[in-house]
């Protein structure tokens, strides 16, 4: 079964999760891809590669874009991540490592985290019935965010 425009649209909407310029970009790719295999149109293979291709570069450049702070504690929670990655990982644990590393304020320490959440680069969730217990997950495989950070 052919795929219809609208298929690959909604394909590339679920991939770039709502960063318009990751979108643009895959659209392009995409088109690339295609060209360099002598097709006229589009095919999933060609979405899924222009993809992988967006997604690293665009990571690396929000991670490079990070002020130092920010990219230390992200440094961290990667690391807290890759050594327990089942483990959950609350904003107080964090914060409780972190600051045995790196005096730092609780509200400075709750601005990066937010930071890190604005670009995407983690998810908060709330943790129900335990009180104002936040859970930290990385939106990225922990191995392909370290590549990025300098720390």
């Amino acid at each position: 079964m052919k795929e219809t425009d609208e298929d690959f649209k909604d394909r590339i909407r679920d991939l770039e999760g709502g960063d318009l310029r990751v979108g643009i970009d895959i659209l392009k790719n995409s088109d690339l891809n295609a060209e360099r295999g002598a097709r006229t149109e589009v095919i999933e293979k060609d979405v899924t590669t222009a993809f992988e291709t967006v997604r690293g570069a665009h990571l690396t450049l929000l991670i490079e874009g990070l002020k130092p702070g920010p990219e230390r504690l992200l440094s961290h929670i990667i690391q807290m991540k890759q050594g327990s990655p089942t483990a959950s990982l609350t904003s107080h644990i964090l914060y409780e490592s972190f600051k045995e590393k790196r005096d730092i304020s609780y509200t400075a320490f709750r601005n990066w985290l937010r930071r890190l959440s604005d670009l995407r680069l983690i998810d908060i969730h709330q943790r129900a019935a335990i009180g104002n217990a936040h859970e930290i997950e990385l939106r990225f495989d922990p191995s392909m965010m370290e590549e990025g950070c300098r720390t």
